[in-house]
């Protein structure tokens, strides 16, 4: 539209140049005409520019402010001082022109006043050219009116539904900028929540989110099993008191449900709080033993593309926090395989293997170490006494017994039956006196009375103690010769006896 009006004010525009230029050659030195011909330049100029713009970029604002309806109203005076307007229909078309754009750019008001303006303008002009011909000059005046009113009533009507268009077009385009940035919010928080953590983390992340999104409260009540809801997660603008826990959260689907239209009672308890509005989501499926629902507040009324947007972000919560939840049962359960294959499934020592590695590792780095051997005396008795039940009592008292005298540098462990082995850190342990008098220790400890399947029993223990005496050393024969020294406590009738200079030198 904008282009054919700019069209038409270029092709006026000459229309008054080209007149004004023969009506200069007829009467020369005429500075009225050439001022009226310079003016006419100013229409055509903007109505190229105007033209130009409208073709490159035919969305981008343009000029259609009263100035220019100003202009062409002038353009059309000067063309109808231009021509013959008796002998031509251009005259009408000249003096419709400002009209016609006024009501198609703003409204019939408007366009009747420029229309009155411009007439009086025109009527003017035929006066003091025929002064004689007034008759004609009304006649022409009022066949001119009612062209322009059956011309400026359409284009009025068609202003009008052009308005409602654009007017239409601005509110699709707001709903579609608002539905852009809630999916922006949505992408965000679906980044942020693949990079939790754990599961609580990624509803802190929907929590934060949907506050982002407009909404006034958000927050994660859970129960497990048949206890009550309680809330354990809670975000608000402002202070907010959240709703009561049983709220929403029992008539929770595994998508997103506002609060029955139908529930008188719920709509008044979240009156009361200042709310007006809810929703709630499963957070976790009904079949966990911890049941989870996020459930979302808000002061007034959402938008549908609020509304969609928070489901958006609530499927993509509820997926992401069931990929959190298997994988941290994944990693408990890698966990718990890591544990049992380096730890005694009866007294939850080192087994065996840790006990080899860790050695290995110690000895390999550096660290001159000290391995306790340590066999029970008297557990035979319990097992052919008491039963196996009692022996395992028996073990595991034993085990716990050892664990706390150790320390954060030692590492307690059991080789099998009623073997077990204790390593530590010869340096940090101090000489060889000290080290004998915490094998000392731990005998006194397995000494101490103890309850086997509910009856009272005793053991000894006989303590086998091996030094690495330089850098480096195996392993294997470090083991050996604290094994070797402990056969030789037992023979003694028990305590703790250290391994020969020459296992220990072999050993190294």
């Amino acid at each position: 539209m904008l282009g054919a009006l700019a069209l038409a004010r270029i092709l006026l525009a000459m229309v008054a140049i080209g007149g004004f230029g023969v009506s200069l050659f007829d009467d020369e030195a005429n500075r009225l005409l050439m001022v009226a011909i310079a003016l006419a330049f100013v229409p055509f100029v903007h109505g190229v520019r105007t033209f130009r713009t409208v073709r490159a970029r035919p969305d981008s604002p343009h000029d259609t402010t009263a100035a220019v309806v100003v202009m062409d109203s002038a353009l059309a005076v000067s063309v109808l001082g231009a021509i013959d307007t008796s002998s031509t229909p251009l005259a009408w078309l000249a003096l419709m022109f400002p009209v016609v754009e006024t009501a198609v750019l703003f409204s019939l008001v408007p366009a009747a006043v420029v229309w009155f303006g411009v007439s009086l303008a025109f009527l003017a002009m035929q006066l003091l050219v025929k002064a004689d011909s007034s008759s004609d000059a009304f006649a022409l005046a009022f066949q001119q009116l009612m062209a322009v009113f059956l011309l400026s009533g359409p284009a009025s009507l068609l202003s009008d539904s052009s308005q409602r268009r654009v007017e239409q077009l601005d509110q699709a385009k707001q709903d579609a900028d608002e539905i852009s940035d809630q999916l922006r919010r949505v992408s965000w928080a679906a980044s942020e929540m693949s990079q939790a953590k754990d599961p609580d983390a990624v509803l802190d992340v929907a929590l934060t989110s949907a506050l982002s999104m407009g909404f006034d409260q958000a927050d994660v009540v859970r129960r497990s099993g048949p206890e009550a809801w309680t809330v354990v997660h809670a975000k608000s603008i402002g202070a907010l008191e959240s709703p009561h826990p049983e709220l929403l959260a029992n008539d929770a689907l595994d998508r997103l449900t506002p609060v029955p239209p139908d529930d008188a009672q719920t709509q008044r308890e979240i009156e009361i709080l200042g709310l007006s509005a809810g929703w709630a989501v499963q957070v976790t499926s009904p079949d966990r033993e911890v049941q989870e629902v996020l459930r979302v507040w808000s002061r007034a009324a959402r938008t549908e593309a609020e509304v969609r947007a928070l489901e958006l972000l609530a499927e993509q919560m509820r997926e992401l926090h069931r990929i959190a939840l298997l994988l941290g049962d994944a990693r408990r359960h890698a966990a718990q395989l890591e544990h049992e294959t380096r730890h005694d499934g009866l007294t939850g020592l080192a087994n065996r293997n840790w006990v080899r590695e860790s050695l290995h590792l110690r000895l390999t780095s550096g660290e001159r170490s000290a391995v306790f051997f340590i066999d029970l005396d008297g557990f035979k008795e319990i097992n052919d006494t008491l039963g196996h039940r009692a022996g395992d009592d028996a073990l595991r008292s034993v085990g716990d017994r050892l664990r706390s005298l150790a320390d954060d540098h030692q590492l307690v462990g059991r080789m099998g039956g009623d073997e077990f082995i204790i390593l530590a850190d010869a340096d940090r342990a101090g000489d060889l006196a000290a080290l004998i008098a915490m094998g000392e220790a731990f005998e006194d400890a397995i000494r101490e009375p103890l309850i086997a399947d509910g009856k009272p029993a005793r053991l000894g223990a006989s303590i086998g103690l091996a030094v690495q005496t330089s850098a480096g050393g195996d392993t294997d024969q470090l083991i050996t010769a604290a094994d070797t020294a402990m056969y030789e406590a037992k023979r003694e009738g028990g305590g703790v006896r250290l391994a020969s200079a020459e296992e220990a030198t072999r050993a190294a």
